[in-house]
């Protein structure tokens, strides 16, 4: 596996109308403990033995309360390359967190929302000081969230769109792993909306060792082989791809969104 994904909350100091984690959308927003977050970690490297890049996202991952000691988890691992943390620009890192952010395995990347990422100018001439390897992602325009929709598209229309959403990138999130931010992002808010969603992720907690490598060598294989999931039913498809649809960056939600929305 190229690169993989943690999603350690649903929390965030932002609350983006199309944000791709639905954070805008959860009345009870949930953080996954550091314990789960290496418990599931452990299981997918019984399979994976070796992982290029580690993200480490949200939500707002800096409003997790054992940020410092997740990075440092993955960044004493041999068997992870390169850990990234993706903040929104909103927030600075604890002196706990940049002492750990200052191994060259470390890589902070900014998520620059303009005026909204109000801490963005401070973090760079911190991180700059602390020379922490860091990047900016300067948004222009974002895309409308997939809303879900039955499509009725055949087989194999639906493994073209597979194929063009995937790039062999697993997200973790709550002890489940998937392989596409709808069905991860939806995973804690309408999972009975879609048919069989549980056909969609691995459970990486609650299951016996030997059925969890079983289902991560199917499920990386299936990745492998571009064959779609239940959720590509439900979905239009990558909303990346869906240019007419450009919306304004990190447009904020006034309360909790209601799911009928969606």
């Amino acid at each position: 596996m190229e690169r993989l994904v943690f999603i350690i909350t649903d929390k965030c100091s932002l609350k983006c109308i199309n944000c791709d984690g639905y954070v805008a959308y959860h009345n009870d927003p949930r953080s996954d403990s550091a314990e789960d977050i290496q418990y599931s970690y452990e299981r997918i490297m019984a399979v994976c033995k070796r992982i290029n890049a580690v993200d480490i996202m949200g939500g707002e991952p800096l409003v997790h309360p054992d940020i410092a000691k997740i990075v440092r988890g993955f960044v004493e691992d041999e068997r992870c390359g390169k850990v990234t943390v993706i903040s929104n620009g909103t927030i600075i890192p604890s002196r706990e967190l940049l002492e750990v952010l200052m191994n060259p395995k470390c890589v902070f990347r900014i998520s620059d929302y303009g005026k909204i990422s109000t801490k963005k100018d401070e973090l760079i001439k911190l991180l700059k000081t602390r020379n922490i390897r860091y990047e900016v992602t300067n948004y222009q325009y974002w895309d409308r969230i997939p809303l879900i929709q039955l499509t009725n598209e055949s087989e194999e229309e639906l493994d073209k769109k597979f194929a063009t959403c995937t790039t062999n990138v697993c997200y973790v999130k709550h002890g489940q792993m998937f392989c596409c931010t709808f069905a991860a992002g939806l995973s804690s808010l309408l999972s009975e909306e879609i048919p069989n969603f549980n056909q969609n992720y691995i459970e990486l907690i609650n299951d016996t060792k030997k059925n969890v490598e079983e289902n991560t060598k199917k499920f990386i294989q299936r990745i492998r082989n571009r064959k779609h999931i239940d959720a590509c039913k439900y979905c239009p498809g990558s909303h990346c791809l869906q240019f007419e649809s450009k919306q304004p960056v990190a447009e904020q939600a006034h309360g909790v969104l209601p799911l009928d929305g969606l």
